[in-house]
């Protein structure tokens, strides 16, 4: 697995006069309004690259989604949030558990699918499901 550090482009400003994540994160703290969409321009194709490479073949179309709810947990839990906190770090991690509870949920389902298919289609297992209401 990669190391955070390697992830993506760096934390500080560059040369375009980008602010650095400190300075995002001190505004988006202080409810400066532009401090966020600049959190998630920087940090949106990286995180969903990121979260696609973490869920499975199956799973890698749910990337964007997690991506979403990466950020949304972000801003909901912005008070939260302490001045020296990792933005990018903390992004990451969110990021990861969020793919590992979907991977651990498909699997269950999985597991889940054939325990819930009827054995045999007699007359007492249509009668139980409507099938008779629908034949009509």
């Amino acid at each position: 697995m990669e190391t955070l550090t390697r992830l993506g482009p760096s934390a500080t400003g560059d040369d375009t006069g980008e602010p650095d994540d400190r300075t995002l994160l001190d505004g988006f703290l202080g409810d400066d309004e532009a401090s966020f969409p600049a959190i998630y321009r920087r940090y949106q194709d990286q995180l969903t690259t990121y979260a696609r490479n973490h869920l499975n073949r199956a799973l890698a179309h749910e990337a964007e989604d997690v991506t979403q709810e990466a950020f949304t947990d972000l801003f909901r839990r912005r008070y939260e949030l302490l001045p020296e906190t990792s933005l990018r770090g903390l992004l990451h991690r969110i990021i990861e558990h969020k793919c590992a509870f979907r991977l651990r949920h498909a699997s269950a389902q999985k597991r889940n699918f054939h325990k819930t298919l009827p054995l045999r289609d007699s007359p007492s297992c249509s009668m139980e499901r409507g099938d008779d209401e629908l034949a009509d």
